[in-house]
């Protein structure tokens, strides 16, 4: 089943993660600021895809970075609104963001951000590994 979460994570940062487009038990993060991951944020995303596999991926997409220190929520929500509508955000350069989001809530409907199209020669920016225990499917904090 298609995921997309926008999730805050190190209770300042706000990020999208999703398994649309991923492999099998992957789940793909997409951070304007891909900074480093707490064992308590990736036990967060790992709380959304709901697997009995003993491994679970998690890719760090090469997403359009953010100028400012105060962007994350609109990029997160641009990129899961990209996501949702069948783009590739990491194809993708978002542009006048506050006042479309204006706009969508004025229209009561959240449609795709104003985005150029970039090609990102890498995709993927980092690759994570970390198995499950068994009993509840949360992180295994050995490997």
């Amino acid at each position: 089943m298609p995921d997309v979460y926008v999730s805050n994570i190190s209770n300042n940062h706000w990020v999208t993660a999703s398994n649309i487009g991923a492999a099998p038990d992957t789940i793909n993060i997409y951070d304007s600021l891909t900074q480093k991951y707490s064992l308590d944020d990736i036990n967060l995303f790992a709380s959304f895809h709901h697997t009995t596999k003993d491994k679970i991926t998690f890719k760090v997409m090469n997403v359009q970075k953010q100028h400012n220190s105060y962007d994350c929520g609109l990029y997160a929500l641009a990129i899961a609104t990209s996501l949702l509508h069948g783009q590739d955000p990491t194809q993708l350069s978002f542009s006048d963001s506050r006042a479309h989001l204006l706009k969508c809530y004025k229209n009561g409907q959240i449609t795709p951000f104003p985005a150029k199209t970039e090609y990102r020669q890498l995709p993927v920016k980092v690759a994570i590994a970390k198995y499950m225990h068994c009993t509840c499917q949360g992180l295994d904090t050995e490997s």
